[in-house]
């Protein structure tokens, strides 16, 4: 495996479509290692910090939407990121 693309469509800001926000996870050999010894919950912060590598986070992919006018402030507020203690994975 190289890598894991998670896509998620959201309603853009007309509201005449919708916007894609993708997160890439690139398996270095360090997430690699993560998986092998059963440490899952450190590749969320292996993936906010792997941006050298080509990762891109959800939270950053939904925030560069933000940021490019694509979706509305309350699209973005009801994707954000859950607060720890809520697993892996999410937004």
């Amino acid at each position: 495996m190289i890598g894991i693309i998670h896509q998620k469509l959201f309603p853009s800001r007309d509201g005449n479509g919708r916007v894609l926000a993708a997160e890439v996870l690139v398996m270095t050999p360090a997430i690699r290692n993560m998986v092998r010894s059963n440490k899952m919950h450190l590749i969320q912060s292996a993936l906010q910090t792997g941006a050298a590598q080509g990762m891109v986070s959800m939270k950053t992919a939904v925030h560069k939407l933000l940021e490019q006018n694509k979706i509305s402030e309350q699209t973005a507020f009801l994707v954000a990121e859950p607060p720890s203690g809520y697993g892996y994975g999410g937004l």
